[in-house]
């Protein structure tokens, strides 16, 4: 069967069987085009929250379909591939926490979104990488203390501890996201300068090295690129650099015809 016969048999199931698809954004632009929502993981979690219907088919890795799961425990969310996990997700593991702990008694725990429901479980919060800097000021001052235990993103934890001016000790040192720890300055810049110059963007994400974090203008989360540009939009509608009100309503079909014309390929 090709791709698109393969497509055209799932959404002849998903209707038959009344079943919501999620996709993450990072998933292929085949998968991304059959899904009912796109977002990013904390988001779709969401929106799952508002659907009615007993079963989600949650393309992504095992911590997002957790996480959706915990806040929807009235519905069924299936997983299409049990052993899809996220490598950085992979670095911090309870018992690691729990040693961190131990030597850090004094230290809350603030414990990144993209973790596994048992890491979460050992945390004193959760944080998205929106909410980030906001969430280690607050506990910070609840616990009244100058430093945190921050996992497992070091990238985030590095970008966090800048804006805070609050030490984050990474729980692992060497936690990342090997796809984002591959970009450099040198060798992206060119690269996602044309990228930007498609979809009239001036940004980051937050996962990126934190030297090319902080050379960037606009740093964002996932979502908060896409967010960045309605608001652009909605300010100057005329401006030659703000997207047309065709394009704004048909975000994110535009990123994936983009992504698509630069031959994009998932995180394997």
């Amino acid at each position: 069967m090709s791709v698109k016969q393969i497509q055209e048999e799932i959404l002849k199931l998903k209707k038959e069987q009344d079943v919501v698809i999620l996709a993450h954004y990072y998933q292929p632009i085949e998968i991304q085009e059959i899904a009912d929502h796109l977002g990013g993981s904390l988001g779709l979690s969401r929106i799952a929250n508002k659907i009615d219907t007993d079963y989600i088919i949650f393309a992504g890795v095992d911590f997002m379909a957790e996480t959706a799961s915990i806040l929807n425990q009235n519905k069924k969310v299936l997983i299409p591939n049990p052993e899809s996990c996220c490598p950085m997700a992979a670095y911090l593991t309870p018992d690691k926490v729990k040693k961190f702990k131990a030597n850090n008694p004094n230290l809350p725990v603030v414990v990144y979104v993209n973790s596994t429901a048992a890491v979460k479980a050992e945390s004193d919060i959760c944080c998205t990488s929106a909410n980030a800097v906001n969430i280690v000021k607050r506990i910070s001052s609840e616990f009244n203390t100058k430093a945190v235990l921050f996992g497992p993103d070091a990238n985030l934890a590095d970008y966090v501890e800048q804006k805070s001016g609050i030490k984050c000790i990474k729980m692992p040192e060497e936690g990342n996201c090997y796809v984002h720890s591959q970009l450099n300055i040198n060798d992206m810049e060119n690269d996602i300068l044309e990228l930007i110059k498609h979809i009239s963007i001036k940004c980051s994400w937050v996962e990126f090295l934190s030297n090319f974090l902080f050379f960037r203008s606009f740093r964002f989360d996932t979502v908060g690129y896409f967010q960045f540009e309605v608001e652009h939009y909605k300010q100057d509608p005329s401006s030659k650099d703000s997207l047309n009100p065709l394009l704004i309503q048909q975000i994110p079909i535009l990123v994936l015809d983009i992504l698509k014309e630069y031959n994009y390929k998932p995180c394997k």
